[in-house]
């Protein structure tokens, strides 16, 4: 006897869903059978029809399939926005990369620029310091 209703215990299942209007929904299956009992705002329906049972469980799978299909949609939705977002920042710090390469060539370009200038002044500036010593205007050491 305590076997069996050990095994009544264990072959009891029971899913019961609630929902903020008061709505409840339970299937329970054991030894003698299955049962369903759905409950909303005071109304209380309830079963043993194993087609009505069938039934009501199909119809909770197709739900729950359909939430978790539109959740797993939304996920995958998002994931594809975080990529295509992802993939723009890529490219524009490929173009930024770019933007400082081109800066530190056009820098390079001054320094050499401004070196070439400073070496041109500066001959410049030696020729008028040997004029000046030629003509007695300057020193040399």
């Amino acid at each position: 006897m305590r076997i069996r209703l050990a095994v009544l215990a264990v072959a009891v299942l029971a899913a019961t869903l609630a929902v903020a209007d008061r709505t409840s929904i339970t299937i329970t299956t054991d030894d003698h059978g299955s049962w369903a009992k759905f409950e909303r705002n005071g109304v209380e329906y309830f079963t043993r029809d194993r087609a009505v049972v069938a039934e009501i469980q199909a119809a909770l799978d197709r739900n729950r399939q359909s939430a978790k299909g539109h959740g797993e949609a939304e996920l995958d939705r998002r994931f594809r926005a975080l990529e295509a977002e992802r993939r723009a920042l890529e490219a524009k710090m490929r173009e930024l990369e770019q933007r400082q390469r081109d800066l530190e060539a056009e820098r390079r370009t001054l320094e050499s620029s401004s070196r070439s200038n400073e070496g041109t002044a500066n001959r410049a500036v030696e020729q008028i310091f040997e004029r000046a010593v030629r003509e007695g205007k300057a020193k040399k050491d």
